[in-house]
C-alpha cells in the first residue's frame, strides 16, 4: 500500500473545499466510462493521472503510486495527505 507521509507537503491538489466533493466529483465522471470486461475500479486507476497536474501529477509519476493496483488505496492516500 502507498504510504501518504511519502507525499511531499508541497504538494498542491486541485483546489478544492472539501475532499469529499473532490472525490464525489471524480467518481461521477469515471461512473460515465463503461467498458465491457473492464472494472470501474480499472478506470478510475487510469484516469486518475488525468485529473491531476504540475507538482500532485509528477509525485504520482515519480513515485511508487504507479505499483497500487487498487483504487481505493490510491485515493486514500492522495486524500489523507
Amino acid at each position: 500500500m502507498l504510504d501518504p507521509n511519502a507525499i511531499p507537503s508541497s504538494i498542491v491538489r486541485p483546489v478544492v473545499e472539501n475532499h469529499d466533493d473532490y472525490k464525489a466529483s471524480f467518481l461521477e465522471k469515471c461512473d460515465t466510462i463503461k467498458i465491457e470486461k473492464v472494472s470501474n475500479d480499472a478506470i478510475c486507476l487510469c484516469l486518475f493521472s488525468l485529473s491531476l497536474k504540475d507538482m500532485v501529477k509528477s509525485w504520482l509519476m515519480n513515485s511508487n503510486a504507479k505499483s497500487v493496483t487498487m483504487w481505493k488505496g490510491l485515493l486514500e492516500a492522495f486524500l489523507c495527505k
